[in-house]
């Protein structure tokens, strides 16, 4: 059901945009449209609809938190449509000096408008008449608290769509009418969270092989569906064969590079706005503007990070603690840029100096890294890469002030360390800025 849902807004997607360029063609000349005009703008137009494609991937329209009968979804598509203007205007100026036959503004901006129009109209029928109904029927077998704990996650999960039909307890009664409870039900998704035993499964597989259904186990579930690693389901064996494996001693000097290289350039573009930020905290709190604080790095090398003071001082006068949502201790002007996320700006400084990436686990203080090491497995993994700006973590878990949050976020950690590379860097990069649109104080 997953599959046909993506493959669904794909296609009609892709006859959009087409669309929008057949209606760009015929308004900018009138129709009159010979096969030399029409190949001289096919060619250029293929990139463009590749870069559209890449955008409204990253903006997570084709994923399964694509929330379904919610408004949200507008507010991601407005700021690809309008990310898709700028890399399109970007690809089209360099594009002119290759081939001037091609009036990039007129056509580009015209095709855009048609396209955006044709998209939202498009993708507000779909959501309304049909995927909304596309809902996955689901039965989980297991009769533990596990079973009612996954039932309950996939009740709340954002845009899913998974609906439960029932939860069945693994005896050899409930496999031998598995496929009989299929059929009747129209389910699509078996969650196996207990196993059956070999003469079971042999039986299982013998009912359900032509059905034509998909089958999970808990760990495969949670890292297929839910996009996040449970820690129960892993072993040593696990994280030796799909987190600690080696990359190219090349390709992570020539990533890193690049990071800082990126970093000082956004810190000479922002340093107006730093320097404006600095002053304002320093005239309305009347204390010093930057604050740094000892984390852990890579490796659990301890690094100094940097950011812009929001708390008042002496916020800790008991000893380190968690920061909460609505913390008390933060300054007005503190909340401003917390929610905006401005005090992060001078983490720039960070990456250039190479302690932090963009894209990583967000970094602990060492006052709490040895607790939560003892309390959660392989929490040490997370000191594998550098610790990022913003991570995979971030954009699917809210604010979390407590060991089991901590323990929930590296799960999403372990699917990010698992899958971790430049696109998923940048996928998780743009959804940071449609979550800071949509909600800020997740971002």
């Amino acid at each position: 059901m997953m599959q046909t849902k993506k493959i669904i807004l794909i296609l009609g997607d892709t006859l959009v945009f087409w669309m929008a360029f057949a209606l760009m063609l015929f308004s900018r000349w009138h129709g009159r449209i010979d096969i030399e005009l029409l190949l001289g703008h096919f060619i250029p137009f293929l990139f463009v609809f590749g870069i559209v494609l890449i955008t409204l991937y990253a903006m997570g329209l084709y994923s399964a938190q694509y929330l379904l009968g919610k408004i949200e979804w507008i507010t991601s598509a407005i700021i690809g449509l309008l990310l898709i203007l700028f890399s399109n205007a970007t690809f089209f100026y360099f594009y002119s000096r290759i081939d001037p036959s091609v009036t990039p503004r007129g056509s580009l901006i015209l095709n855009w408008i048609i396209f955006s129009v044709l998209f939202m109209v498009w993708r507000i029928a779909i959501e309304r008449v049909i995927l909304v109904n596309l809902t996955e029927r689901t039965v989980i077998v297991g009769n533990d608290r596990h079973a009612i704990q996954l039932a309950e996650i996939l009740k709340h999960a954002r845009g899913i769509g998974f609906e439960i039909v029932n939860i069945v307890p693994g005896t050899p009664e409930t496999y031998a009418t598995l496929a009989d409870t299929v059929k009747m039900e129209r389910v699509q998704n078996i969650i196996f969270l207990e196993t059956p035993n070999q003469l079971e499964a042999h039986s299982i597989l013998k009912d359900l092989i032509e059905l034509n259904i998909n089958c999970y186990d808990r760990a495969s579930f949670y890292e297929q569906r839910l996009q996040k690693i449970q820690i129960e389901s892993i072993s040593h064996v696990w994280i030796l064969n799909n987190i600690l494996k080696r990359k190219s001693p090349l390709a992570l000097a020539t990533h890193d590079l690049i990071q800082r290289i990126t970093a000082l350039c956004f810190s000479v573009i922002l340093m107006p706005l730093g320097m404006l930020i600095t002053l304002i905290i320093t005239v309305a709190n009347r204390q010093l503007p930057l604050y740094v604080q000892k984390r852990i790095g890579k490796d659990k090398k301890p690094f100094m990070l940097y950011k812009f003071k929001t708390m008042y001082d002496n916020a800790e006068k008991g000893g380190p603690q968690w920061a909460t949502q609505h913390d008390p201790r933060i300054t007005p002007i503190g909340k401003i840029l917390r929610a905006t996320h401005l005090d992060e700006l001078p983490q720039f400084i960070n990456i250039i100096k190479g302690d932090m990436a963009f894209v990583g686990p967000r970094p602990e203080r060492p006052e709490f890294v040895s607790d939560l090491e003892k309390n959660i497995p392989f929490y040490d993994m997370r000191h594998h890469v550098k610790p990022g700006v913003t991570g995979w973590a971030q954009i699917n878990y809210p604010y979390g002030a407590s060991i089991e949050d901590a323990k929930e976020k590296l799960q999403y950690d372990l699917y990010y360390l698992k899958e971790r590379s430049i696109l998923v860097d940048l996928m998780i990069i743009v959804r940071t800025i449609r979550f800071f649109f949509q909600n800020p104080s997740r971002a």
